[in-house]
C-alpha cells in the first residue's frame, strides 16, 4: 500500500525532530562530569584499572557487568585498593558486550547518570563505542572511555557489523531483542552465593555477611 505524500513528510519530520532532540540530549550529557564508573566484563585487568580509578574518584559508584566472581571483586576493590564494597553494584546477567550495555542501562537510568567512565580493553573499544552510543546514547547517556592496554585483541569487521545491527534492533524494538539472551536464574544464584574462588591475584574470599 502506497503511503500518502503528506504522511511520508510527517513521518520524515517526526524522525528529524526525534534526531534533533536526541542529539541535544547527548550534547548536554557530554558537558557533565562522569558520575559513575562502569566495567564491561572481560577480565580482572579491567577491574584492577577500575579500582584504581575508584580510588581517584571516591564519590563515584562502580557498576560491574558479568566480570569476575564476587570474592575476586572483593579482593581487587576492597583488599587491594581499599574501595568501599557498598560502592559496587554487580550484575551477572550479561553474556556478551551487547548485553553488558542493556543489562546496566536500568541502573544508569535509575541513578539519573548522564555521563560515565567505561573501563574497556583498547581492542574492544571500537565495538563497545558503537554499542554504547547506540544503546546508551539513544537514552541520553554518554561515555568517557578508560582503555586498558594489553588486554584482549582487535576485533573483526564482521563482528563489529553484526553487533551494530543488533544494537540498532534494540533501539527500534527494545528489550525484546535481548531478554532471552541473559544468563538463567540458576546461574545468577550460583554467582550470588559464591564465597570463595581463585583469580589472577590468588585466593579470594568474600566475608559471609557481604553480598552484591
Amino acid at each position: 500500500m502506497k503511503l500518502p505524500e503528506s504522511l511520508k513528510y510527517a513521518l520524515l519530520a517526526g524522525f528529524g525532530i526525534w534526531l534533533v532532540l536526541k542529539g541535544w540530549m547527548v550534547w548536554q550529557a557530554m558537558q557533565e562530569p562522569p558520575s559513575a564508573i562502569v566495567v564491561l566484563g572481560g577480565g580482572i585487568r579491567r577491574e584492577m584499572q577500575a579500582a584504581t580509578l575508584a580510588r581517584a574518584y571516591p564519590d563515584l559508584p562502580v557498576l560491574v557487568s558479568s566480570g569476575s566472581t564476587l570474592p575476586c571483586l572483593y579482593r581487587v576493590f576492597v583488599q587491594e585498593q581499599n574501595v568501599g564494597w557498598q560502592r559496587l553494584t554487580v550484575d551477572f546477567r550479561a553474556v556478551d558486550t551487547l548485553t553488558n550495555f542493556t543489562a546496566l542501562l536500568p541502573y544508569l537510568q535509575s541513578g539519573k547518570h548522564k555521563k560515565v567512565f567505561v573501563v574497556v580493553s583498547r581492542g574492544q573499544w571500537q565495538r563497545a563505542a558503537v554499542l554504547g552510543w547506540s544503546i546508551w546514547g539513544s537514552q541520553g547517556i554518554v561515555m568517557e572511555p578508560v582503555r586498558v592496554e594489553g588486554v584482549g585483541h582487535h576485533e573483526s569487521l564482521p563482528k563489529l557489523l553484526r553487533d551494530t545491527v543488533r544494537a540498532l534492533a534494540w533501539v527500534v524494538m527494545g528489550d525484546v531483542t535481548v531478554d532471552y539472551l541473559y544468563y538463567s536464574g540458576a546461574d545468577l544464584d550460583h554467582q550470588r552465593t559464591l564465597r570463595h574462588s581463585r583469580c589472577e591475584l590468588g585466593r579470594a574470599d568474600l566475608p559471609d555477611h557481604l553480598s552484591e
